[in-house]
């Protein structure tokens, strides 16, 4: 597999690179773990660029909280505002802290973020410092910090990832994408966020969440069940969709929560690609609410249902007729 030229490299670690280009870097990083490992350590030295480019008005403002720390006054600094050796001052003095390591303790130094990405075919279990359990879908990127100390817990997802938020009534938990923000308290979520193409989705599982566009102000409130999408047209759709198999990929369990016979059979269809005809007859006020094992086999998931509910089936060729148990 050729490997990218430089221009291509840059372009994808600034989000602006074309389809075209961001294939061809998936299809490079996928051809080996060395690839693989190579484009990481690009990334993390991208993001230290980043974060040390410190512009005019950080830099005032750090300068300023320092001069607070260490008590003193401003009017003795009024010839250097005067004459524009403020920012030359404040680099200086960020130099020596940054050297001294007294600029994390003053709250002056916020340090890189931790990534983690799924590389290859791999899908990638993390829990963060507050419990919350993180699934990365094959490709995804997510960068967190090593610890919230902040009154939020922010986190940034590139890709497709399956959420169980630990619940901080205190500390409402916020996933950042391209286009689109979710703010949670504790609930289970998937979240697709695609930089290049500039689209998102999240699907609501358990719980509730508040989901935005980045440059919008307001949030909606989604239900389980429910689904939030902002295509290339940069609208925030909602519409219904199937949560028990919203995020079947994470663990491979379908899951179930008070779900009655039809709802089951609708989600059969969806994952298997059957066809399901309950007869008339079948108790549609019993549900069930559990995980199903997704073992390739449909069979097994009829059977758990069958040693639950009052239900018996058949299978004859790519369809499933599920009857009263006697």
């Amino acid at each position: 597999m050729k490997k990218p030229t430089e221009d291509i490299f840059m372009r994808f670690l600034q989000g602006c690179c074309s389809e075209e280009e961001l294939i061809m870097v998936k299809s490079w990083v996928d051809s080996s773990e060395d690839n693989a490992s190579e484009l990481f350590h690009m990334k993390r030295a991208y993001q230290r660029m980043q974060i040390a480019a410190i512009s005019d008005e950080h830099t005032e403002q750090a300068l300023n909280k320092m001069l607070d720390k260490c008590h003193v006054e401003e009017e003795t600094l009024t010839p250097f505002y005067r004459i524009g050796w403020l920012k030359y001052a404040a680099v200086l003095v960020i130099t020596l802290l940054v050297g001294a390591g007294i600029m994390y303790k003053a709250g002056l130094f916020v340090p890189a973020p931790e990534t983690l990405i799924a590389y290859g075919d791999n899908i990638k279990e993390l829990t963060l410092a507050d419990g919350t359990r993180v699934w990365l879908n094959k490709g995804a990127e997510l960068r967190y910090p090593k610890d919230f100390e902040s009154d939020e817990r922010h986190v940034t997802l590139e890709g497709e990832g399956y959420f169980e938020v630990a619940k901080d009534a205190k500390k409402p938990f916020v996933v950042k994408g391209e286009v689109m923000t979710v703010r949670v308290l504790g609930t289970k979520f998937n979240f697709k966020s695609h930089k290049a193409s500039h689209t998102a989705e999240v699907s609501l599982i358990e719980g509730s969440v508040g989901v935005k566009h980045t440059s919008a102000e307001d949030m909606v409130l989604l239900s389980p069940g429910q689904k939030a999408e902002i295509n290339t047209d940069r609208m925030l759709k909602i519409s219904e969709i199937n949560a028990s198999v919203a995020a079947l990929w994470h663990d491979n369990l379908i899951h179930l929560n008070q779900t009655n016979v039809n709802a089951i059979a609708r989600t059969i269809e969806e994952v298997y690609g059957m066809k399901v005809i309950v007869k008339a007859g079948v108790d549609l006020e019993r549900t069930y609410s559990g995980v199903v094992p997704y073992r390739g086999s449909v069979d097994s998931l009829m059977i758990s249902l069958k040693n639950t509910l009052p239900i018996d089936y058949s299978i004859k060729g790519n369809t499933i007729t599920v009857f009263p148990s006697e």
